[in-house]
This record gives structure tokens, sequence and C-alpha cells, in this order.
């Protein structure tokens, strides 16, 4: 398993972690924006390895997945901010 591998499943992880502490902190709160903050970095950077897993490995189709994801979570991180 390669480095870029094991990242992509740990920033998943943390993700996954990440979004069921936010439910259980109150929205709004300083301890919920701290924990989007580290979902919305996790979730970028899990997509970004996986861009570079489909460009090394030959899965075209999950270049745009990824590309898409990014897409999706600055997205709704954006309309978080606001």
């Amino acid at each position: 398993m390669t480095f870029i591998m094991l990242l992509h499943i740990a920033m998943g992880t943390i993700a996954v972690l990440a979004g069921a502490g936010a439910l259980f902190a109150r929205k709004g709160s300083r301890v919920h924006r701290g924990i989007g903050n580290v979902f919305f970095i996790s979730m970028v950077l899990m997509a970004v390895a996986s861009i570079y897993l489909a460009l090394v490995l030959p899965m075209a189709i999950s270049i745009l997945v990824g590309v898409f994801t990014i897409y999706l979570v600055a997205t709704s991180w954006m309309a978080a901010r606001r």
C-alpha cells in the first residue's frame, strides 16, 4: 500500500469522524465551525489523493469523481462561510 493510498484512507476516516462530531456540536458554535473546517480540509485532501491515484492507476472516471467532490465540498464550505 502506497503513502498516497494511506493518505486517502486516513483523510476519509477523519472526514467521517468529523461529520459525526459535527452532529453532536451545537450548530454555529466555535466547535462546530472548527469541526467543519477539519471536514473540509480532510475531504479536499482525500479527493486530491484520489485524483492522483486515478492518474497513476487506469481509472479515468475517478478523476471526474475527485474533481466533482472538491467542487461540492468547496461550494458548500463557501456557502456556510456567508
